[in-house]
């Protein structure tokens, strides 16, 4: 009853850093530029992070979902299974 009411599962790796934009482009991003100033306390690490994600240009998130969409060809040729061929 629940397979006909519902859409299937489709299951997948529990974590895969590869296809999750925030692992392979935000938290680098932030990492490189977050950390350029001080940070005393947690106020300070939360502001600095807001200002890099407003200051992101459009153009970058349009490049970031173009590599998203590469990342998961790149998933579908290899069937679902590992590969090195990653572009950053």
């Amino acid at each position: 009853m629940l397979n006909e009411s519902f859409i299937p599962v489709a299951h997948g790796p529990p974590y895969s850093p590869d296809l999750n934009p925030c692992d392979f482009y935000l938290w680098r991003s932030l990492k490189d530029t977050v950390y350029r100033v001080g940070i005393d306390t947690v106020d300070d690490l939360e502001m600095a992070i807001r200002q890099r994600i407003e200051a992101i240009p459009y153009a970058t998130l349009q490049a970031a979902c173009v590599e998203f969409e590469k990342r998961l060809q790149n998933v579908i040729v290899a069937r679902g299974s590992h590969f090195d061929n990653l572009i950053y």
